[in-house]
């Protein structure tokens, strides 16, 4: 069967908040057809922050986490159709942290370790139809790290690299049928 992504016509992405000398609520959309970016302000985050991280799929995104100074559980859903951006309380990250990733298929969004005063191995998982987040200790990471890249298809994220003490080359695996996690 063909994978969930490929049978939907992607149009656009969300690319919100970050850091300019302050913290921003900024949301902008790359449309892919023309390839241009610009500003949406009906999308722009309910909360600004940085260091965050984002999961969705063909119809929304959830952009959880991140710092305003303090470290956040905030999560915001995007919705593609309409442009616009909502706090999502039920989505909210189990545990404050900054410098998270993400990966996820179109039904779950998988945010893994972390910042907040110490490293963190903490793997959450956002249900898309339900809008809500749980922690989910089989999913968590096997090393506590801050800045990890993730990517992952329907099946499965590689959560690879971060710091822990220092840079790290560590690669796990999430399969998202388990909810499980490895090292790999």
């Amino acid at each position: 069967d063909v994978p969930y992504f490929h049978k939907v016509h992607l149009t656009k992405g969300f690319f919100s908040g970050g850091y300019t000398g302050s913290d921003v609520v900024t949301a902008d959309r790359t449309t892919y057809s023309t390839e241009t970016t610009a500003a949406v302000s009906g999308a722009n985050l309910s909360q600004a922050r940085w260091a965050l991280a984002a999961a969705g799929n063909a119809e929304k995104g959830f952009f959880s986490g991140g710092t305003t100074g303090s470290y956040q559980v905030t999560s915001d859903r995007t919705t593609y159709s309409t442009e616009t951006t909502a706090a999502v309380t039920g989505a909210n990250l189990s545990q404050a942290r900054r410098q998270l990733a993400a990966a996820g298929n179109a039904e779950k969004g998988f945010f893994s370790g972390g910042y907040n005063g110490s490293n963190q191995a903490t793997a959450d998982r956002t249900t898309y139809s339900t809008e809500t987040t749980a922690a989910v200790t089989g999913a968590n990471l096997s090393q506590a790290r801050r800045s990890p890249a993730a990517a992952g298809n329907a099946e499965k994220g590689f959560f690879s690299g971060g710091v822990a003490s220092s840079d790290v080359a560590t690669a796990d695996r999430t399969t998202y049928s388990t909810e499980t996690t490895a090292a790999v």
